[in-house]
């Protein structure tokens, strides 16, 4: 597929996100987490449509990792804030953010290692705090919610910097 039509997929994957944040704002959280969701789908239409593509182009490498950035990290850690705030989410937000950074920045500098990512991938955090928001409210554990996302952020912020290997699904 083109460059062109890979560059438009990779920015579009802003606009659930950016949604999920000002449906946060709003605490229209079951809203948000579906939105959070539908900007994994549209990462997953970026693994598609670069399928064939010999190389990886620096300016794709870069907007990648700042659209997951904002996707993947802000977006998650500001859906969190507002469903409870409080000093434990705020400072598990900080860490998580700081992860997702040095994440982000190690993936651009190393890539993939041998078909492998080394770290939990980002992404894997549109699916993470929706099911973290949607586990609370199943499970009626609002009285914990705080401590719980404090932790699902601690959990995966750790993940995400650690040596585990992970495996291209693409």
């Amino acid at each position: 597929m083109s460059g062109t039509f890979v560059y438009l997929i990779t920015v579009s994957r802003i606009i659930p996100s950016f949604i999920s944040i000002i449906l946060a704002l709003n605490r229209d959280y079951v809203i948000a987490a579906i939105a959070l969701i539908f900007a994994v789908w549209l990462d997953s239409l970026v693994v598609l449509a670069k399928k064939g593509r010999a190389h990886k182009i620096e300016f794709q490498l870069q907007l990648e990792g700042f659209v997951d950035f904002f996707s993947f990290i802000i977006s998650p850690a500001i859906f969190l804030l507002m469903a409870e705030y409080g000093f434990l989410p705020v400072i598990a937000a900080f860490i998580f953010v700081v992860s997702g950074i040095w994440r982000i920045s190690r993936f651009n500098a190393e890539g993939l290692l041998g078909g492998y990512y080394r770290g939990l991938p980002v992404t894997y955090n549109g699916y993470i705090v929706p099911l973290a928001y949607f586990s609370v409210s199943i499970l009626n554990l609002n009285a914990y919610q705080g401590l719980i996302f404090s932790v699902i952020m601690m959990l995966s912020a750790v993940l995400m910097v650690s040596p585990i290997k992970i495996k291209e699904m693409g």
